[in-house]
């Protein structure tokens, strides 16, 4: 009898399955879509890409993702919606290895070169710029800093990691520079207005 029951619930729980591993439009801007979706169907996740950015006029880039879960089986992916003359069509889909990457094309040159700060309630960031890349930590209160690394766009769209003090992917930093926020598991945790040392 039980055997019966559980051939009846099959087409249930397959059915359940498929819904749970569509992607969706987690978060969507003028310059970024971020697509929660499985890791094994990436051209999926890009089509639901492509569509949010479209709204815009834009097209998808391929900057970074993260794991919703321990397995990495689920992943918010971030894309920034960039003009199409400025997007490559061919923008690679993101690694399906199990920690965050990220990616990123035409550095901002010497434009924000320099040492910024900025504080957001118990939050600080410090990040030094050199030819559009940067280095930095951020810091809550007096825990030990995550440190954060990554890249500015000629736009000033900024693609970066944060991680923790054992090298592990906290979550990321996104934004137009000098406005940032640092984002885990697809929450945003504090956002900054960065401005520069003197």
């Amino acid at each position: 009898m039980k055997v019966k029951h559980i051939a009846l619930l099959l087409p249930l729980l397959a059915g359940v399955t498929a819904c749970t591993t569509h992607p969706v439009i987690a978060d969507l801007e003028e310059d970024k879509v971020i697509v929660q979706g499985s890791a094994n169907d990436i051209a999926a996740v890009q089509a639901e890409a492509r569509k949010g950015c479209q709204i815009h006029g834009r097209e998808p880039v391929s900057i970074s993702y993260t794991c919703v879960d321990r397995y990495c089986s689920l992943r918010r992916y971030l894309f920034a919606c960039k003009p199409p003359a400025q997007s490559p069509l061919s923008a690679t889909a993101p690694s399906s290895a199990p920690t965050q990457t990220t990616t990123a094309a035409n550095p901002a040159g010497a434009l924000w070169d320099g040492e910024w700060l900025a504080q957001a309630g118990p939050w600080q960031l410090y990040l030094k710029v050199d030819n559009g890349t940067f280095t930095g930590r951020a810091r809550y209160t007096k825990a030990n800093p995550y440190d954060v690394s990554g890249q500015i766009l000629q736009d000033g769209l900024v693609a970066g990691r944060v991680g923790s003090s054992g090298g592990a992917s906290w979550g990321s930093l996104s934004g137009s520079f000098p406005s940032v926020s640092l984002v885990q598991n697809g929450q945003v945790q504090a956002s900054f207005e960065l401005q520069k040392k003197i």
